[in-house]
């Protein structure tokens, strides 16, 4: 996510601490269960990392193109379909 917003202050420090508190997870767990120390650290930190994240300009699209909810990206009754929502032929 952070490496598709533009540079801002925070950015490095935030995508490092980001880097190190997910080291010890394997990729593949979509949840993990933190305590202790962990949890005390994430709390600490977080909001403020995705506050300076939220408050970038491309935020909105940017989590968006990452949305792993793909029913967003399907046609839906009565909305059109994202292939509808182009400007191509225009």
């Amino acid at each position: 996510m952070i490496d598709g917003l533009a540079n801002y202050a925070g950015r490095d420090s935030d995508r490092a601490w980001l880097t190190d508190f997910l080291a010890p997870y394997p990729r593949e767990y979509a949840l993990a269960k933190i305590a202790g120390t962990r949890k005390i650290e994430y709390v600490a930190n977080y909001r403020a990392v995705v506050a300076r994240m939220k408050s970038q300009p491309r935020y909105p699209m940017r989590f968006m193109q990452m949305n792993p909810d793909r029913s967003q990206k399907q046609g839906q009754p009565g909305r059109g379909t994202e292939r509808d929502l182009t400007d191509r032929g225009f």
